[in-house]
C-alpha cells in the first residue's frame, strides 16, 4: 500500500477524490490534522492533531468495486483484528460503519465514491485523545484510554494497512467477514428506530443488510439510517 502523508489536510477523503485520476488503487493518504473531516449524513468529524490516525484509501479495481458497500464490513473487519492484535477485547462492530470497544466508539468508517468507477475509504481511530471536546449519543474512547498506555502510531497504522491491504483483497469472500460480526455485533437484540418506527435488530444477511423486526414482521435495511434507542 502506497501512502502520502499530509501534517494538515482538508480532508484525507476529499483529496484521493479530487486526484483520483492520477493514483493507483490501493494508494492511502493520511494526515495529522483534517479541518473539514466528516462522518455519516454530513456530520463532522473531530480529533485532535497528532492524537489519532486519520486516513483514506483509494479503490479502482474490480474485485473491490464489485464487493462495494460491503468494504464497510470489510474495514470494520481489519480494524478490529488490528485491535485485537494490540492486545485490545470486547471489540464489537454497529452496523454499518462503526468500531467499538466495551460500549464506546473507536473508529468510524465512511464510504464514497462512485461504485462504477471508484470507491474512497476514510477511516478516523481514536488513538491517543484522552478529552473529547463536544457532547455525544455514545461515548467515545481511545486506544489508549483502553490500554491505559500512550500508543505508537505509526506502529499501530502499518499493522491496520498490512490488515486492509490483505483483508481488501479478499473481499469477496464474504462469508469470512459476516462470520466475525455475527460474533461481534452490537445491535444484535437492540431497539433501534427506523423511519419514525422502533423496531428490535435481528441480524445481518449474507450482503451485509440489516434485519429488524417490528411486530413479528421483518425488513431488511441496506442504507437508511438506523439510530439506537438509549434507554
Amino acid at each position: 500500500m502506497k501512502e502520502l502523508h499530509f501534517e494538515t489536510i482538508d480532508s484525507t477523503s476529499t483529496y484521493l477524490k479530487r486526484n483520483r485520476g492520477e493514483l493507483d488503487s490501493f494508494t492511502a493518504v493520511s494526515a495529522s490534522f483534517q479541518s473539514e473531516g466528516r462522518g455519516r449524513s454530513g456530520r463532522s468529524w473531530k480529533a485532535d492533531k497528532n492524537e489519532n490516525l486519520l486516513f483514506s484509501i483509494l479503490l479502482k479495481d474490480a474485485p473491490q468495486l464489485e464487493a462495494g458497500p460491503f468494504l464497510s464490513l470489510v474495514s470494520a473487519f481489519s480494524v478490529a483484528r488490528s485491535l485485537e492484535g494490540m492486545g485490545m477485547e470486547e471489540i464489537s462492530i454497529k452496523w454499518p460503519n462503526d468500531v467499538y470497544v466495551a460500549g464506546k466508539k473507536v473508529c468510524g468508517i465512511l464510504l464514497e465514491g462512485n461504485i462504477s468507477e471508484y470507491i474512497v475509504i476514510g477511516i478516523g481511530i481514536n488513538v491517543n485523545q484522552t478529552e473529547f471536546h463536544d457532547e455525544y449519543r455514545i461515548p467515545p474512547t481511545s486506544i489508549r484510554l483502553e490500554l491505559g498506555k500512550e500508543v505508537d502510531i505509526k506502529g499501530f497504522r502499518a499493522l491496520l494497512y498490512k490488515n486492509l491491504e490483505e483483508d481488501l483483497k479478499d473481499c469477496l469472500n464474504k462469508r469470512r467477514f459476516i462470520s466475525y460480526y455475527e460474533g461481534h455485533d452490537y445491535l444484535k437484540g437492540k431497539k433501534v428506530e427506523h423511519l419514525g418506527d422502533t423496531c428490535t435488530v435481528i441480524g445481518v444477511d449474507e450482503d451485509f443488510a440489516l434485519i429488524l423486526e417490528k411486530d413479528g414482521v421483518k425488513e431488511k435495511v441496506t442504507s437508511s439510517e438506523v439510530t439506537l434507542k438509549l434507554v
